[in-house]
């Protein structure tokens, strides 16, 4: 079988995807939501030809009023006919159509590429390189429409998208020729992402049940099993959840297009929507989400276990949701065998229970190029197994037939098929051989269930990495930091630099320009360009920088400690980022002592801290990964900042005062809460931050106390417009239209809710109008304040304000033109938040790995 890659076909799934991103299309996520949804497209009408060559009677799904967006019909219109029924063929679909996929893939589905002679061309690229797919299937390639789908997918893991990595296909496969599914059981993946792990059981299940002279053919029909069982494999089989609703849209496109159309796919958040789930299933498979929290209280209440590492929560989901003879692999992070907390020792508990027979340990890196740290294991565990007779294998792998660079290249090392191979032996009671080539070690399973809070923690004698469990030693302060005393003479200088450290911050600020009579009272010291510096006063939460070039040479008083970087041992860039962790603002404030009002960092305890310290050469590779996501970061910042609605007004609209276009402009009450986000069930008050120009955070609240509930009055609602009234000079007057009722959610007294006067006025107009350049400035201008401190405008002012208002066509009109700049502003949005969450995942990485 001729493996994608080799039919050079990848190169032009490649150039689409840069033609995209010149056309303005800002992330891999909608370039692979856009691509996929066309070549569903084609799949769907090349099925329903298929189909109807069988069967003439076949329900077709291209029928009567949907006829006309079948893909021959779109390959033959134009580029502006073409956009616009695409837009009318996505929003019908899920309306009119019996088929349940096809309903949920197009759900909530929209053209997000505005160029429409772009938009024409990929239809046609599309149509060409699936010709080509076609024609590579019928020269042996018989999975090559799954394989070109793994490869979009792929690409969309390298973009990292909503946190998510792809676990490698010959992993996966590993694991389920572990675990071995048989026919008649049913296969879940809990965390199922785009669906790797149920497509690779399908293949087994394909493998084992397809005789020899089949194979031969590299035909897989499982003609072993009768019609009733392969109806069960294709129609009863296969379960997968997950949380984000583009991943069950990927998923089910997988799956549909490995013939899996009818495998069982929700949008399910596995740890939140559970409660009272009493399904089963023979076998579990998966690789789930560890690297973040999720809220204690928001857990199901049948998983809690005192914690919100994910980790634990999906394999306490796990063990529960076994049949009595089911079988698991999953992989975790390492610290699920070492971790001391309560909630670890209690799942390791769980994991004995449920006949945990087998750990096998990766090599870091092996999830490379976006999750260069992550150090874990494989764990299978089987409840047929009797926890208190049978011993435990650890397997070591220490290369899976890739180097752990970033590109991940072949090469020869490959500790898999014999660690498949020993696996198995041990499963059956077989002997593993004299001449073994991975490092394997048996433990007796009563040594680990007399003490499993702790006993786990022997795995760590078996990684050799680190007792801690590291990829890299951990190293005190003391040794990489080397203090600095340079005393500069300021008696005669006319000016200096002069450097404090922001408090609650990490960073070293410019304060000001000091003349050298004002600070001559004073030993000054001299930093430069590189040095790290530690605020010894006032450092509650751990006050420290490093110096940048634009303070290159600037002065420092003895209250702030500077430090040069042993340039042996640390590359100063890793060193910026890890600072940047909540690690290490955690290490300043254990280090501090004195009152809570006011702390002094006590240098000698800092500098006894340890800190992760990789080698240089990995300090580099791992700081040009950060250096990536905080271009792209940064460069999302920078549209967000700079963007701003422009209507171009015509002389001849009439204005209207905004007084007469609102019924009442009315703000919310001051009320006591706590400082801490609302949970289902109470109510909260929204912070003045929840409002910006044009972007609406209801996250952003704090807890109403239960006995100020009386007071709250105004709820965000539906066709309104929010106001800030108070705030900073950039975001006074800032103004978000409420598209949705928050009925949990009350205005605090610095925002005002504008109601609209009438049917005959498109709030999103006004709204619109009110955030552009010159009423912005406009609204700035009439507010009192100053401009280094909040600022206020009255409700009179605000209200006198005159607008231009062209008649409700015209407005309707400028509104969709600005909300197509608006998707790409929210696609920026999501960038900025996808790789800042990256940026700060990564480092937790580094230090918990």
């Amino acid at each position: 079988m001729q493996p994608f890659h080799a039919t050079g076909l990848h190169r032009k799934i490649d150039n689409l995807m840069d033609r995209l991103f010149g056309a303005g299309v800002a992330s891999h996520a909608t370039i692979i939501e856009q691509i996929n949804y066309l070549m569903f497209l084609r799949a769907l009408t090349q099925h329903d030809e298929e189909a109807k060559l069988l069967n003439p009677d076949h329900d077709a799904i291209f029928k009567d009023e949907l006829m006309k967006y079948s893909w021959d019909n779109l390959l033959m219109l134009n580029a502006e006919i073409l956009f616009d029924t695409l837009e009318e063929a996505y929003r019908k679909l899920p309306e009119l159509t019996t088929d349940k996929t096809v309903a949920l893939l197009y759900r909530n589905a929209h053209i997000k590429i505005y160029d429409k002679p772009t938009l024409r061309v990929l239809v046609h690229e599309i149509e060409k390189l699936v010709t080509e797919l076609d024609t590579a299937a019928r020269h042996g390639s018989k999975d090559i429409f799954g394989d070109m789908y793994e490869y979009l997918l792929s690409k969309l893991a390298q973009a990292g998208t909503n946190g998510q990595f792809r676990t490698p296909r010959h992993v996966i496969k590993f694991m389920v020729d572990v675990v071995d599914p048989e026919k008649g059981e049913t296969i879940l993946d809990p965390a199922c992402g785009t669906g790797g792990f149920l497509v690779e059981a399908l293949n087994h299940l394909r493998t084992k049940y397809t005789s020899e002279r089949f194979k031969k053919d590299g035909t897989f029909l499982m003609d072993e099993l009768s019609g009733e069982e392969r109806d069960f494999i294709f129609n009863h089989a296969f379960t997968g959840f997950d949380s984000d609703e583009d991943m069950v849209k990927f998923g089910v496109m997988n799956l549909y297009l490995h013939n899996l159309s009818h495998a069982s796919i929700k949008r399910q958040n596995t740890l939140v929507d559970t409660t009272g789930d009493r399904g089963k299933w023979d076998v579990i498979l998966a690789n789930p989400p560890f690297s973040g929290n999720v809220d204690k209280a928001s857990v199901s209440e049948d998983l809690r276990m005192g914690t919100g590492a994910t980790e634990v929560l999906f394999l306490n989901y796990m063990t529960k949701h076994l049949s009595t003879a089911g079988r698991c692999g999953v992989i975790v992070p390492e610290g699920v065998l070492f971790k001391d907390q309560a909630a670890y020792g209690k799942i390791r508990q769980s994991l004995l229970d449920a006949g945990l027979w087998c750990v096998v340990s990766l090599p870091t890196g092996i999830f490379n190029p976006y999750a260069k740290t992550a150090k874990t294991s494989i764990l299978f565990f089987d409840k047929t197994i009797d926890p208190k007779t049978k011993q435990v294998l650890f397997v070591k792998v220490k290369s899976d037939g890739y180097d752990l660079g970033s590109l991940r290249n072949p090469i020869d090392a490959n500790d898999l098929p014999d660690a498949l191979n020993i696996i198995q032996c041990f499963k059956n009671s077989e002997s593993m051989g004299s001449k073994l080539t991975v490092e394997t070690r048996i433990i007796d399973r009563n040594t680990l269930y007399n003490d499993p809070v702790h006993s786990l923690k022997i795995i760590g004698d078996s990684r050799i990495e680190s007792t801690r469990g590291n990829s890299w030693p951990m190293v005190e302060l003391k040794d990489i930091l080397i203090p600095q005393i340079r005393t500069v003479e300021v008696l005669d200088a006319k000016e200096y630099k002069q450097i404090t450290v922001k408090l609650f911050s990490k960073g070293v600020i410019l304060r000001q320009s000091i003349r050298g009579q004002d600070i001559k009272t004073k030993r000054q010291f001299i930093a430069f360009a590189g040095d790290f510096i530690i605020s010894k006063i006032d450092a509650r939460h751990g006050a420290f920088g490093i110096v940048t070039s634009e303070l290159d040479g600037a002065i420092v008083t003895s209250d702030f400690p500077v430090f040069e970087s042993n340039m042996d041992r640390i590359f100063p860039k890793f060193l910026d980022y890890i600072v940047q962790s909540a690690e290490f603002t955690q290490l300043c404030e254990d280090s501090s002592i004195g009152t809570s009002n006011r702390k002094r960092l006590k240098v000698d305890y800092f500098l006894a801290n340890k800190i992760p310290l990789p080698t240089i050469e990995m300090q580099k590779e791992i700081v040009a990964t950060l250096d990536s996501y905080r271009v792209i970061a940064d460069s999302g910042k920078i549209i967000l900042k700079t963007y701003q609605p422009e209507i171009r007004f015509e002389t001849s609209w009439p204005k209207v005062k905004l007084n007469e276009l609102f019924v009442k402009l009315e703000a919310g009450v001051s009320v006591n809460s706590m400082n801490r986000p609302m949970s289902d069930g109470e109510h909260g008050i929204l912070k003045t931050s929840a409002v910006s120009y044009g972007a609406f955070n209801p996250r952003e609240n704090k807890v109403i106390l239960d006995s100020e509930l009386h007071r709250a009055k105004i709820n965000p609602k539906t066709d309104s417009i929010i106001i800030s009234r108070m705030n900073t000079p950039e975001l006074v007057g800032a103004s978000v239209y409420i598209d949705s009722d928050y009925n949990e959610l009350y205005l605090p007294d610095r925002l005002w809710q504008a109601d609209k006067k009438g049917n005959d006025l498109s709030m999103r107009y006004v709204q619109y109008v009110i955030s552009s350049p010159k009423y912005r400035r406009m609204i700035s201008d009439l507010s009192n304040g100053t401009s280094g401190s909040m600022k206020n405008i009255s409700k009179p002012k605000l209200l006198n304000i005159e607008i231009p208002l062209p008649s409700l066509d015209v407005q309707h009109q400028i509104v969709d033109e600005l909300e197509s700049e608006n998707d790409l502003i929210k696609g920026s949005q999501k960038l900025v938040s996808v790789y800042e969450k990256k940026i700060a995942d990564y480092i937790s990485e580094v230090w918990n790995a």
